[in-house]
């Protein structure tokens, strides 16, 4: 007949208040499971079922896989916040380029104003010497005009005094011819005679005043402006009429060009009939450096300027300053809530790092245990403790199971502790073998019957 062991057992309360001996081993009848207690500790040590290690080692790798997921969505939202924030850099570095380029675009219209108003100023400057020139040399025609005129008249008077010489001359004579005839006539002969001398020298010296006024007018005449030839006015000119210039260039080596004009009037020979084609400007010559230039660009309706004498670009108006400013303005505000939003993204993934990170922290914890409880079990497949074999568990901290293994439950004898092998018989000699309740009430009841039969006999 094979031999049960059953150990002491209880329900879970009633573990819970037991404290059993060093090494004792009890079973909990309710969680079916063996406790192993140490002499001090009440309800002992439960040790762990395979389905608990199971479970356990299931939700340890979920957790695992959950906070690697959290991991993975903290990593792919730090990426989209520092995406976020890349292209925030971006839109705000482009904004910024936009708004230096309005601004160079203010300061170069600003710019181009102001040379456009000194130009305009020394246009008009140009213009008033011109208006000058002008009444100068109208001066210099009608003074001109005025001393060819006088000269003609001096002339006509020098012929007047030639011929009336030339009458005074021949009455001379007739008169000489008379005196010489007549002494009364020859007296008032002589007397005419030096009247008509006297008026002679007088006409004489007239004609010489009016030869010298002629040479003096033909000198200024001469180096006055030739209407066919031209010349070189030398003097202060002042035109006071309009001036008029059919040449194709006007050179004024002038410092200071005063226009009284407040409006400069380019390509002014075109027809007001016919379709503007040909660009129109200033240009400011800068010697051995390129010239630039202010144009007005009839092929986009557009004024432009140039630094280089190459590149034209055009002048922003008020309008596109505002349109650029405005889209600038835009831009700001979106790149300021872009960053918002990029920092409220930033400020969410790294608290979502954060605790994805303590996830992964507590989930590697776990798993490190979990893995090392499982990883650490000296154990193999089968069936521990029987009928001559005890399950020996090895506990680590905490109640943990780190290895199980079956030992064999020692023979007792006389020398030593241990199961006995129960024996029926009573003629048995064996010192390793127990016997049982019948053999020994068979030895009993031959014991009594001996001692009675040997009372009888002895009776």
């Amino acid at each position: 007949m094979a031999t049960q062991i059953q150990w002491r057992r209880g329900n879970t309360a009633q573990t819970a208040t037991f404290t059993g001996a060093v090494a004792e081993i009890t079973v909990d009848t309710d969680k079916k499971t063996i406790v192993v207690h140490d002499g001090t500790t009440s309800g002992g040590i439960p040790l762990a079922l395979e389905s608990s290690l199971s479970a356990n080692s299931t939700s340890v790798i979920a957790a695992f896989a959950k906070a690697n997921a959290a991991n993975v969505l903290a990593q792919a939202g730090s990426t989209l916040a520092n995406t976020a924030n890349t292209t925030a850099d971006a839109a705000f570095a482009k904004a910024n380029a936009a708004n230096v380029l309005a601004q160079a675009g203010s300061t170069l219209a600003n710019t181009a104003n102001t040379t456009a108003d000194a130009a305009f100023a020394k246009a008009n400057s140009a213009n008033v010497l011109a208006q000058a020139g002008s009444t100068l040399a109208n001066t210099a025609n009608t003074t001109a005009d005025a001393a060819f005129a006088k000269a003609n008249s001096a002339n006509v008077l020098a012929q007047a005094g030639s011929t009336l010489a030339n009458t005074a001359n021949t009455t001379a004579d007739a008169a000489f011819a008379k005196a010489n005839a007549a002494n009364v006539l020859a007296q008032a002969g002589s007397t005419l005679a030096n009247t008509a001398n006297t008026t002679a020298d007088a006409a004489f010296a007239k004609a010489n005043s009016a030869n010298v006024l002629a040479q003096s007018a033909f000198a200024r005449a001469n180096n006055s402006l030739n209407v066919q030839s031209g010349g070189t006015i030398t003097g202060d000119t002042t035109v006071t009429g309009n001036l008029t210039i059919v040449g194709t260039t006007i050179y004024a080596n002038t410092i200071t060009a005063l226009i009284a004009d407040n409006i400069l009037t380019l390509n002014a020979s075109i027809g007001q009939s016919s379709a503007p084609t040909v660009n129109a400007g200033i240009e400011v010559d800068r010697g051995s450096s390129d010239n630039v230039s202010i144009f007005w660009n009839e092929t986009s309706d557009t004024w432009t300027f140039t630094n280089d004498g190459s590149n034209y670009l055009e002048i922003a108006d008020a309008a596109r300053l505002n349109s650029a400013f405005a889209l600038a303005n835009t831009a700001n505000i979106k790149v300021d809530s872009a960053y918002a939003f990029a920092n409220i993204a930033n400020t969410t993934a790294d608290a979502s790092f954060t605790k994805a990170n303590s996830a992964n922290v507590l989930a590697q914890l776990a798993f490190d245990k979990a893995n090392t409880d499982a990883t650490s079990i000296t154990a193999s497949a089968g069936i521990y403790g029987n009928a001559t074999i005890i399950p020996v568990v090895t506990l680590i901290a905490n109640g943990r199971v780190s290895a199980i293994t079956n030992t064999a439950i020692q023979s007792g004898s006389t020398s030593q502790p241990g199961i006995l092998q129960l024996n029926d018989t009573i003629t048995s000699t064996s010192t390793t073998q127990s016997a049982t309740a019948n053999a020994a009430l068979t030895a009993y009841q031959l014991a009594s019957a001996d001692a009675v039969s040997f009372a009888i006999a002895l009776g």
